[in-house]
């Protein structure tokens, strides 16, 4: 499983911080952790910018190419990603209110409906309380699919741009017009929690940085290329730009802090994020032992994390009030142990179960084509937080590495669909075994291109047999009914005979060595 090691580190320092907030915010870790009070909501920021980057690339990459993108299959992933561990945190809040780090909470189907952020009422609902941010997140799953297909129908820079710049100065207004109407109230409630921390449209400018990352990124490759090449300079670029949006927030609930001070905060952490997914940068390369593990359970550590700091002070928070190291190994080993079982007993198994659920179109093509399986592809494991294969997170995350990854599967799930058409409706019968066979070469060569490999180091890969072996006959069979389009050149196609792509001594041909660093897609005429 190929991952990135920058944005590991990233997840990794964002639940830690968030944790180490909780502990000291609201169960008293002891004064020599004072420092968190100020920045350790931040976090949260971090995990904003993450999504959009990811789950934006996930959905324009489709749209890129000119493909019908699939809501249901989107919001069905998203529904297996996030439910199964949230219902069961969920239900213990619930049910056992011993659990409660505040007798508070807020009703249950707010939490079911993702509305609590939207009506929460602070002072006397804090249990559970963490989930706001998961309610914000579901928001963008909901919104952001729409918005993205209405804004490719007709791809506009001006259009695009003009959303963005709304978005943002939406936020400043929404934000500063309630701060002079709160602040000027005497009131005993929470207002700054209730009315611009937690509310949605108060909270999108993380959102919204991390998919015009993901933007550039799938629109304009050869642009990301070139300022990856500059990662380090960003990557202390966008440092200064975070250290900036926390001076401001020195006043927390101050005016300034909170109408520019979000927006410059997420720049920041945007440009960290870019920086991050370039492998060569100092951020990208480092590999701190035990940020993956952490990353890769992060989501069930955020859900469970006030359950085990409050059983932790339950049990023996008079003896630890003295002792903050004391205090920190136990609230630590407590989250990891509950955080932990969360995930490998609810939340993996069911990204296993919708992963083999995935698969299950590709075993119905080999067996209705008549072939033996094709080559395994190993099952990918969600990004933490924001669920997207960890090979399309690794798309583009160096400079010769641009464009988009192929989809085998998708594509034999197209060959399923057209099986039972007539001829003029679908493929000819006599073609689908041809289709399906170019199918798995160019999505086995894609794949040793995702994984970083060179192509001439396929004669001694797993995959050589299979590509060697049926590139020739299929493509000779082929002739100039093949139809390649290479994703990074939108629209433009070429017919090419099958003799002129075997290429000679059974090594990848001349196109494959110089296109599949995109997407491909391979259409045999009916």
């Amino acid at each position: 499983m190929y991952r990135l090691p920058g944005l590991d580190l990233l997840r990794a320092i964002a639940i830690v911080w968030v944790m180490l907030f909780h502990a000291y915010a609201l169960f008293g870790l002891g004064t020599g952790f004072a420092w968190l009070s100020g920045d350790g909501w931040m976090g949260v920021d971090i995990f904003f910018v993450l999504s959009g980057f990811l789950i934006g690339g996930q959905v324009l990459q489709p749209l890129q190419r000119g493909e019908r993108l699939s809501f249901g299959k989107f919001y069905a992933r998203r529904a297996w990603r996030i439910l199964p561990a949230f219902a069961v945190v969920l239900a213990l809040y619930a049910g056992f209110p011993a659990l409660r780090e505040a007798a508070g909470m807020a009703p249950w189907w707010q939490f079911a409906t993702f509305t609590m952020n939207l009506s929460i009422d602070y002072r006397h609902q804090q249990a559970f309380s963490q989930a706001w941010s998961l309610c914000v997140e579901e928001h963008f799953y909901l919104l952001f699919p729409l918005l993205a297909w209405w804004l490719t129908r007709k791809p506009s820079a001006i259009k695009f741009v003009s959303v963005c710049a709304g978005v943002v100065l939406l936020g400043v207004v929404l934000r500063g017009a309630v701060w002079w109407h709160d602040a000027g109230i005497v009131s005993p409630r929470n207002w700054y929690v209730e009315d611009i921390y937690y509310p949605t449209w108060m909270r999108l400018d993380g959102l919204l940085m991390g998919v015009m990352l993901a933007v550039l990124r799938v629109y304009r490759p050869q642009l990301w290329s070139r300022w990856q090449l500059h990662a380090n300079a960003v990557l202390l670029a966008g440092v200064g730009l975070s250290v900036l949006a926390l001076w401001l927030f020195r006043d927390r609930t101050g005016l300034l802090a909170n109408a520019v001070g979000w927006p410059l905060l997420s720049w920041g952490l945007g440009v960290v994020v870019f920086a991050a997914v370039n492998q060569h940068s100092v951020i990208g390369r480092w590999r701190l032992p035990g940020a993956g593990w952490i990353a890769a359970i992060s989501y069930s550590l955020y859900l469970s994390h006030k359950i085990a700091l409050h059983l932790v002070q339950v049990a023996w928070g008079v003896q630890l009030q003295r002792h903050g190291a004391g205090a920190l190994v136990a609230y630590v080993g407590a989250i990891l142990l509950l955080g932990a079982a969360l995930h490998y007993l609810v939340e993996r198994p069911f990204l296993r179960m919708r992963d083999r659920r995935r698969m299950v179109p590709e075993a119905i093509a080999d067996s209705v084509l008549g072939q033996s399986p094709s080559t395994p592809i190993p099952p990918t494991q969600p990004d933490r937080e924001s669920g997207t294969d960890d090979r399309m997170q690794a798309m583009g995350s160096q400079g010769e590495l641009d464009g988009t990854y192929f989809a085998r599967r998708n594509m034999k799930t197209e060959v399923i669909a057209t099986s039972s058409c007539s001829p003029r409706q679908g493929i000819l019968p006599e073609r689908r075994a041809r289709y399906a066979a170019l199918v798995d070469i160019v999505s086995a060569v894609g794949d040793e291109y995702t994984h970083g490999r060179a192509p001439s180091s396929l004669a001694s890969s797993r995959l050589s047999a299979g590509v060697a072996g049926r590139l020739r006959p299929v493509l000779a069979g082929a002739g100039d009914q093949a139809v390649v389009s290479p994703g990074l050149a939108a629209g433009e196609s070429r017919r090419v005979r099958g003799g002129a792509m075997a290429g000679a001594h059974g090594k990848p041909p001349a196109l494959f060595r110089s296109g599949l660093y995109a997407a491909v897609r391979v259409f045999v005429r009916a």
